[in-house]
């Protein structure tokens, strides 16, 4: 289902239902040692970021390269998650400065060559940073002591901060020129909906049948990346392909062209909870599970049209 910022449907979308390539390949993995390991993002080389739960509580971002993971603390920080990573290897994230509980004490961060700078929207007192692009363009949410209502879906771009006058919301990818971004808003197991906005217009979407939708990332194919929760409360990761893609993605497409997108559900094998959160621009797709014991893992998704267009 589709809508547009006026909150009607656009009737030229035509949906339907994928599944996944036999060829298709999950790989999981873990922080060693780790209790929790969720891989939240990963660039065209395949490096992933992420963070994990080591065995005293402690929650702190990872980065794996080349098969050996990289421990990120933020500087005095109580917790860390690396979030975005881009073709230079600069990496954002969030980090909590406190104990307080407080959400006004969580902060996004940079990481560029090995050197940590803390980033804060203008006059607000919290900020996560979810994606950076190779021009150094980010997206994340801005908020002050709750994540409800005071949260905004914001962008980095030009040297500006910039804020979507929508409450609720949360900014989770970016194309590689920010001309596109996707994200959520109001987003539970009861209710929410994904966005794609271009700064002007916004469309909202929903997984076919879902109780809630979250979009978490979108690459320069358009393909997108989130999960939703279905009927019974159960959280699935999705991919969303679409037919024909162009930087407009249907926001004033032309009378006799029919919009077309194939939802796929993604769902690690055996799972009882998947997300996924990150897709790069070989199509690969990150995220993690949980497995029926409840413990939290990563996985990678090798999927088939990646090893085709780069054999």
């Amino acid at each position: 289902m589709f809508r547009n910022s006026a909150g009607t449907i656009l009737s030229a979308a035509l949906l339907s239902l994928g599944t996944l390539r036999a060829a298709d390949t999950f790989i999981p993995f873990e922080y060693p040692g780790a209790t929790f390991t969720r891989a939240s993002g990963m660039n065209a080389d395949g490096t992933v970021v992420g963070s994990f739960v080591d065995t005293g509580g402690k929650t702190h971002g990872f980065m794996l390269r080349g098969g050996s993971f990289t421990t990120i603390d933020y500087p005095g920080a109580v917790a860390t998650a690396a979030l975005g990573i881009n073709s230079q290897g600069d990496i954002v994230g969030q980090y909590t400065a406190d104990t307080s509980g407080d959400t006004a004490a969580i902060h996004g961060f940079l990481l560029h060559e090995g050197n940590f700078t803390s980033l804060y929207y203008p006059g607000r007192l919290g900020m996560i940073a979810q994606r950076i692009n190779d021009a150094g363009q980010i997206t994340g949410c801005d908020h002050d002591h709750d994540m409800a209502d005071s949260m905004h879906g914001i962008l980095y771009k030009e040297g500006t901060w910039r804020e979507l006058n929508m409450g609720m919301s949360m900014g989770t990818g970016l194309l590689p020129e920010a001309s596109l971004a996707v994200g959520f808003y109001n987003y539970s197991t009861t209710s929410g909906h994904a966005y794609i906005t271009n700064g002007d217009n916004t469309i909202f979407f929903d997984f076919p049948f879902a109780a809630g939708t979250a979009a978490w990332d979108i690459n320069p194919s358009g393909e997108i990346v989130g999960q939703y929760a279905d009927a019974a409360q159960v959280t699935h990761g999705f991919l969303m392909i679409p037919s024909a893609f162009d930087q407009t993605f249907g926001f004033t497409p032309a009378a006799d062209v029919k919009l077309s997108f194939q939802f796929v559900t993604v769902d690690y094998p055996g799972a009882t909870y998947t997300q996924a959160v990150g897709i790069n621009a070989r199509g690969n797709i990150v995220g993690s599970y949980r497995d029926s014991a409840g413990t939290q893992r990563a996985f990678l998704l090798l999927r088939e049209r990646s090893r085709r267009q780069h054999e």
